[in-house]
């Protein structure tokens, strides 16, 4: 009977001789290289032979039984590293209980501190070493997990796993995020967000790394590090954070005049969404769907939620800044727990590249747009994010998204930005996560099976069984082999141009879909955005680069850079010269789809903030109907006392305060209710807090219900009863406490329009 090490030898030798030589290798040139063959593999006699060790059968409870045949066992639910300490005693990072975590060992109770606290110091140093590297952009974020339900199969246009089949459901995590501001800036800064979602599919991770808007400032990426740098806080004082209005941001902007169409989206209310659950994502560039039988689509991403698009006022933001900065992550949270889940449909654009051709502008240049006029969007599915993270570091902190993770049936297309996104993230991912094996965190690993001859570099956590870590190879079989055609393969696309640094000539025009987006906003939207360039550029402090953006703006429209001057207290000076010599003639000039007011939602009040301002003395019956109806419809009414506590009715009754005032200002809801009661409002008519609240929530066009007595609050805060142009308010219900069940449905009416602006004023009497 041979011994196992000699039975080991012979398999292996046995193994090794069953490749005389690669199959394959003449595959590897001339047109057969297109269609690579899986390569090429051997079953070995005995699964020794492919081992590391003839001991792996050997079990502890800390080896255990040895590798499972052709699994990787990093890869699996995130239950395999969650930990719960329930009825454990604490100990170290290296299991030693610990008798005593209050004081550090001693000579002496009154002596110095020992050196040979290994206690002490290990917690200490781990304390020290708790914080890695923020991402450069993108710093501050918020995440949850989730899953993606195809419609129908699309399998005619790709073979990406995700749409493989009707009903088909992949999990995902998706991180929102602003751009320009750090880790601890606020939340509702005017900015960029991202929107990023990581698909585990079973052929791998996708990463469809997005923002709110569907262009970006440059057309290729050599300039993002100047983009960047000129955004951030400026070097020698380093401010203002999470700011553009500052000289250093609009010098770079009106030098660089590509960025016109990502300013009139970033000066707009899309840059201050009321919520991440209420606000658009798109996967900014132009991608490429290839099916199985090798046919290229050219196609593009967009994310619209459920309920609706819908944003703050810039006034409101500025204050929730201060009375809440983790605002729209709190609110993700909050929804998420009430089991309010945040959806979103999934539409494409796609289109050939004959189509592409065809148009005013190019589909590589991630400063335009497709218009939907153009190519319409078609639904393909739907994002339901309903879980949130167990611990924000280790989840939405340690996520690592790349445009360069794709799947089989997703491809580039030659777009200069993302070609260099394609190398941006995973370089800056090895830093910030501590090297190359931030694909292992338990966050970042796919669901489908990892296998491939990668070893070692920092914070290495697979363990590879075999001695084997190269390809082709006989000695493991052949294994792991590549997949051949089953695999990713790259869209063949023919290229016949010399090297060169520059443009394509339909790049060069700078303003067409900038006026497009200007002049598809509603007059109150167009107002929004004169007034975010003249809040911004009254920041800056050098006059010439005040001059030079209005001189941008004369080519986007006359009249917006005409209000512009005017604010700004300057003549209008000459439009700057055009990039382009003949004027484009555009296929869309007018698209209602760009305005946010064209996408409303579902119409219903759910997840909406309502403030129900109580103090003693109020008509409580009011209240608990009010309560109660707004709750059945699934909004989130608070009562909102001047203190905390029992509230006393009129007739002796109570309610409890939920909050305060000053801890639930009207800037953090979406509308207010005042129910009457005489003692009531009149211990609100003497509280600054009270009148505040109704101004902030008439100024930022939310609606307003005043129950009976209530009315003399509304008036006594100096909020006229109508309009300026004389009409009724429709979104200032003075009512009739009688008449409560009509009261309540206005209302309700009311709150699902979100915002009044028919009573806005610039600048604001009240």
């Amino acid at each position: 009977m041979q011994d196992a090490h000699t039975s080991k030898m012979e398999a292996t030798q046995g193994l090794a001789a069953d490749m005389p030589y690669n199959p394959n290798k003449p595959m590897e040139h001339g047109d057969a290289s297109r269609t690579p063959p899986p390569g090429a593999t051997n079953e070995p006699e005995d699964q020794a032979a492919t081992g590391s060790t003839l001991t792996e059968r050997t079990a502890t409870p800390k080896t255990g039984n040895g590798a499972q045949p052709g699994n990787n066992a990093t890869n699996a639910p995130l239950d395999r590293v969650r930990v719960d300490s329930s009825g454990r005693v604490l100990t170290t990072n290296q299991a030693v209980p610990v008798a005593d975590n209050q004081n550090s060992l001693k000579a002496g109770l009154r002596g110095p501190a020992l050196l040979e606290d290994f206690i002490l110091r290990e917690k200490i140093t781990h304390f020290d070493h708790e914080r890695i590297p923020e991402r450069v952009v993108h710093a501050r974020g918020s995440g949850a997990h989730g899953y993606f339900e195809c419609y129908e199969a699309l399998t005619d246009l790709t073979r990406a796993a995700p749409f493989a089949e009707a009903g088909k459901r992949t999990p995902v995590f998706v991180r929102f995020s602003t751009v320009v501001g750090e880790r601890g800036s606020t939340d509702t800064a005017r900015d960029v967000r991202g929107f990023a979602v990581k698909f585990y599919t079973d052929e791998g991770n996708w990463d469809l790394v997005g923002n709110n808007i569907p262009v970006f400032f440059i057309q290729d990426a050599m300039k993002f590090p100047d983009l960047v740098h000129a955004a951030k806080p400026e070097p020698h004082f380093q401010m203002p954070q999470a700011a553009t209005a500052h000289d250093t941001f609009w010098d770079f902007i009106s030098l660089m005049p590509e960025s016109a169409h990502m300013i009139m989206w970033v000066m707009s209310d899309r840059a201050i969404p009321r919520s991440y659950r209420m606000m658009q994502g798109f996967g900014v560039h132009t991608f490429r769907f290839v099916n199985a039988d090798g046919e290229s689509r050219f196609v593009k991403f967009h994310w619209n939620p459920v309920l609706g698009t819908h944003s703050l006022a810039w006034d409101e933001a500025v204050k929730i800044s201060g009375a809440d900065p983790d605002f729209h992550r709190r609110d993700l949270w909050e929804a998420i727990e009430a089991g309010a889940f945040p959806e979103y449909e999934l539409g494409i654009q796609v289109f050939s590249e004959e189509d592409a051709e065809r148009f005013s502008f190019d589909v590589l240049d991630a400063t335009k747009i497709v218009p939907e006029e153009l190519v319409p969007v078609r639904p393909v599915g739907r994002l339901v994010l309903n879980r949130n993270p167990d611990n924000f570091f280790a989840e939405t902190e340690q996520v690592a998204f790349c445009t360069a993770h794709v799947v089989p049936g997703i491809d580039f297309t030659n777009d200069p930005l993302l070609a260099g996104r394609i190398h941006s993230y995973v370089d800056t991912q090895i830093t910030r996560l501590g090297g190359p094996n931030f694909h292992e965190i338990p966050i970042n690993a796919p669901v489908a099976q990892a296998h491939n001859n990668q070893r070692d570099g920092f914070h290495r956590q697979a363990i590879n069984r075999g001695r084997v870590n190269y390809e082709p190879n006989s000695l493991a079989g052949g294994c792991p082999f590549q997949a051949g055609m089953r695999g990713f393969t790259t869209f063949p696309e023919p290229i016949a141009e010399d090297k060169v640094r520059g443009k394509p000539e339909r790049f060069a025009d700078h303003y067409t879909q900038a006026t497009l987006f200007y002049r598809s906003q509603t007059p109150v939207e167009q107002a929004h955005i004169a007034r975010a360039l003249r809040f911004e550029l009254g920041r800056c402090q050098v006059p010439a680069i005040r001059q030079r953006v209005v001189a941008m703006l004369r080519n986007i429209d006359e009249a917006l850079a005409t209000t512009v001057a005017a604010d700004l207290g300057i003549d209008v000076p000459a439009p700057l010269p055009l990039a382009i010599d003949e004027p484009v003639e555009p296929e869309v000039e007018v698209s209602p789809a760009l305005s946010l007011l064209a996408r409303p939602g579902d119409g219903s009040i759910a997840t909406r903030r309502i403030a129900i301002v109580v103090a003693d003395g109020c008509d409580t019956a009011a209240a608990t109907t009010l309560h109660e109806r707004l709750a059945a419809l699934g909004a989130v009414p608070r009562y909102v006392a001047p203190k905390l506590g029992s509230v006393a009715g009129a007739r002796g009754e109570s309610i409890e305060a939920e909050a305060t005032l000053e801890t639930l200002p009207s800037v953090l809801v979406d509308a207010v209710a005042i129910p009457g009661g005489k003692d009531a409002i009149d211990v609100l008519n003497n509280l600054g807090h009270a009148a505040e609240c109704v101004v902030n929530a008439y100024r930022h066009c939310k609606p307003i219900l005043a129950l009976g007595e209530a009315r003399a609050l509304v008036e006594n805060a100096g909020v006229p009863a109508r309009l300026p142009n004389g009409d009724e308010d429709p979104g200032l219900l003075l009512r009739d406490a009688a008449k409560l069940d009509r009261a309540v449905d206005a209302f309700v009416e009311a709150i699902a329009k979100h915002r009044h602006f028919e009573r806005e004023m610039d600048l604001p009497p009240v």
